[in-house]
């Protein structure tokens, strides 16, 4: 299994990477320092370094690249802080947005007037959407300028205190409107961040409960998971369209976990709890389950209290192609007595059979993850890792 750790020259000047992204083929990283592009596994095509901030993240599109980042007080920068324990109470002392363009070149960064973790960026023609963990934020894409921040989801006594320990969920922004999943809620706003409509249910059997995943576009459905509450309450995979007036379908996934990730191929959604991988069609039927993931890692949903869900951190562990599906997580070797081991599980797409399973190298954590045709491409505390997928 070929190994190659991506350690440009350029590379070290953006400090931890963070958050990687593959777009039109090219390989983008973003990190505490700045944001590079990757030209090829050995170097970087451009560098720019930024003010530095605890955890970047990044969206691409066809015109540039935006940014959201944020920062915890009291937490040492020199190391990867995504790595921090899972249980601390962390308070958030920043949190920033910003635009470049294809080139490296900077055009506008401000400070968010929030206190509370935020989302990956979702690009719009005139816009950038994200969410923090109790609002919407638009910002104009010419300046960076607040258009709106708008409240998605209810933070009232014990809830509030759970939800600011939340990971928000990157917007969509979809037929001219944009769409949200906080706590409970689904969102719809115009593209001025204004409500449309929202809604906590499908009907009193279908609650959403806590929302844990973005939502994601399938066709022309929008897709999300909950956490579900209540001992035996299955977590749920939810289907509507652009109206949200009602569900094209719902599937109960998992009894013992929340619904952490949801990837698309175009033709099949895949939904992953921590110990759970369905595949679904166009029509929301089941059409195969796997359920030899192994233990979540990074990729999984962690618990505040006894029934409040929020994915473990912001990165991507489930990816999906024409062919496969990629996450990772911990197999536990058959021989007894052993430590499980840190891996990416190859799952075919079509089948939902355990096709491969390739160790990652000196035990280490996933923090991130893209599939770049045959190669996987993992952010790991000291870089970036690329593994030959078959």
């Amino acid at each position: 299994m070929p190994v190659t750790a991506l350690f440009a020259t350029g590379i070290s000047d953006i400090g931890n990477i963070t958050n990687i992204k593959v777009y039109n083929g090219k390989l983008y990283a973003a990190g505490s320092k700045g944001i590079a592009e990757l030209s090829s596994p050995t170097e970087a095509k451009w560098t720019i370094v930024l003010p530095e901030i605890g955890v970047r993240m990044i969206e691409v599109n066809n015109e540039a690249i935006a940014y959201t980042g944020y920062d915890f007080a009291g937490i040492d920068r020199s190391k990867n802080i995504i790595l921090s324990n899972l249980g601390d109470k962390l308070t958030i002392s920043k949190t920033l947005a910003g635009m470049i363009d294809l080139s490296g070149k900077g055009l506008w960064e401000v400070t968010l007037d929030t206190k509370e973790r935020i989302s990956p960026p979702a690009i719009g023609k005139d816009i950038l959407a994200m969410n923090a963990a109790s609002q919407l934020i638009v910002l104009s894409r010419k300046d960076g300028k607040v258009m709106q921040m708008t409240s998605n989801c209810t933070a009232v006594g014990p809830t509030s205190g759970m939800i600011s320990q939340s990971m928000p969920n990157q917007p969509l922004i979809y037929n001219d409107a944009i769409y949200t999943t906080g706590f409970c809620k689904l969102m719809k706003t115009d593209l001025s961040g204004k409500e449309v409509s929202s809604s906590k249910y499908f009907a009193l059997m279908k609650p959403f409960e806590g929302l844990t995943t973005p939502p994601l576009l399938f066709n022309d459905q929008i897709i999300f998971g909950n956490c579900a509450s209540g001992a035996d309450v299955p977590s749920k995979v939810f289907s509507t369209n652009a109206e949200m007036k009602d569900d094209l379908w719902t599937d109960f996934h998992d009894k013992q976990s929340a619904v952490g990730s949801l990837a698309t191929n175009g033709e099949v959604v895949v939904a992953l709890s921590n110990y759970l991988m369905r595949g679904y069609n166009k029509k929301g039927k089941d059409i195969w389950e796997n359920d030899e993931i192994g233990l979540p890692g990074f990729r999984g949903v962690r618990y505040v209290g006894a029934s409040f869900g929020t994915r473990s951190s912001h990165g991507n562990l489930l990816c999906v192609d024409n062919k496969y599906v990629y996450t990772t997580g911990y197999i536990k070797p058959k021989k007894k007595n052993t430590t499980a081991n840190s891996n990416v599980t190859i799952i075919d797409v079509a089948t939902g059979k355990l096709v491969k399973v390739i160790e990652i190298p000196n035990m280490v954590d996933a923090i991130d993850m893209q599939v770049m045709g045959t190669d996987i491409l993992l952010v790991v505390p000291d870089g970036i890792l690329k593994l030959s997928s078959l």
